[in-house]
């Protein structure tokens, strides 16, 4: 997969979980030292029922691995 800009990625990201029907409050990137994390903040109290549903989603549309291999965050 090509690289994606930050912009186009998060736009990506978005897109993929509304059609998912993933809810979401924000995705965004980390800023300093996290500048590559890409960051998805869930609905309180969601992360435990639609977390690892929605970090393979990002992993598959973004092209990166699991969260601790290519910076994906998703919490609540």
């Amino acid at each position: 997969m090509a690289t994606l800009t930050r912009a186009k990625e998060t736009a990506t990201v978005k897109a993929a979980l509304k059609r998912e029907g993933i809810p979401f409050l924000r995705v965004s990137h980390g800023t300093g030292t996290a500048l590559v994390w890409i960051q998805v903040k869930l609905p309180e109290g969601t992360y435990r029922h639609i977390g690892d549903r929605a970090d393979r989603i990002v992993a598959r549309v973004t092209g990166r691995g699991s969260w601790s291999e290519n910076c994906i965050l998703v919490h609540d």
